[in-house]
Order: C-alpha cells, then sequence, then structure tokens
C-alpha cells in the first residue's frame, strides 16, 4: 500500500537529500519564466520547484534561519541552501547543450556576480511585472508517495 502525503507536511530540507528543491517568488513574473525555463529543460524531472508563500518553503525558510523578505531563488540540495548567483552554478549540471556555457561566467568574482542579480532582484516587479496574487501549487509535486 502507497501512503500520499500532502504537501503542506513535506520537509523540503529533507526532500533536498532526494531532489534538488527552488524556492522562488511566485508573484514576479522574472522568477516564474525562470522556473518554467528551467522545467523544459529539466528532462529527467529531477527538479522540485515551490513558491516562497507556500507553507513547506515558509516553514524551510524559517528553518534555515533566512531573511523572510528574500530577493533571492533558493537552491536546497543535499540540505545546503544556495543564494544568489549560486543557485545558478548549483544548476548547470541541469541544463543541456549551449546552457552549459552559463558556467563562464563564473570568471568574474561572486561579489560582483551577486551585486548584478541583487540590483536585478531589487527591480524585478518594475522591470518583470508581477501576478496579483501567488498560485502555492507546487511545480512537479503535487503529490509525494512515500
Amino acid at each position: 500500500m502507497m501512503h500520499v502525503q500532502p504537501t503542506s507536511s513535506i520537509d523540503l530540507i529533507q526532500l533536498s537529500f532526494q531532489r534538488p528543491v527552488i524556492l522562488y517568488d511566485g508573484v514576479c513574473n522574472l522568477c516564474e519564466a525562470f522556473v518554467t525555463f528551467l522545467k523544459k529543460r529539466d528532462k529527467k524531472g529531477l527538479l522540485v520547484f515551490y513558491p516562497l508563500q507556500h507553507d513547506a518553503a515558509i516553514k524551510a525558510v524559517t528553518q534555515l534561519e533566512l531573511s523572510k523578505d528574500l530577493d533571492t531563488v533558493v537552491l536546497l540540495r543535499q540540505g545546503v541552501y544556495y543564494l544568489h548567483s549560486d543557485v545558478l552554478f548549483q544548476l548547470i549540471p541541469f541544463l543541456n547543450g549551449p546552457w552549459k556555457a552559463v558556467k563562464l561566467l563564473s570568471i568574474f568574482p561572486r561579489g560582483f556576480r551577486d551585486t548584478v542579480y541583487r540590483w536585478i532582484a531589487a527591480r524585478r516587479h518594475r522591470l518583470f511585472g508581477k501576478k496579483e496574487y501567488c498560485e502555492t501549487n507546487p511545480h512537479h509535486v503535487d503529490q509525494l508517495i512515500g
């Protein structure tokens, strides 16, 4: 017999030991486009996506003692979190084709990369727009079988 676990009780930090978990701003059009981009390239369906507004994501952010006013995508892998430009470099193995060339950006120091990231993040709603409300259903994990 299989047990279906509702998403609200999922421990995303524990899940990150099995699959990479991406937390993103669910009202941000740029963030949603990034999620769509990754989903199209995640041919094996390994990545799990949760909006930061989802109860499970709020719980993970609290457990990790991160700011509740995050201006970054958060990647959870093997119980470790990554922020800002580090997220992109951690996701390179999941990209295919010419997108692997993104690793060339690593020639720039992290401080510079993160400054550019933060500049865009601070203006993302103004530059790319935002939705009125967050659809809090996670992508790829409506129900987990455990």
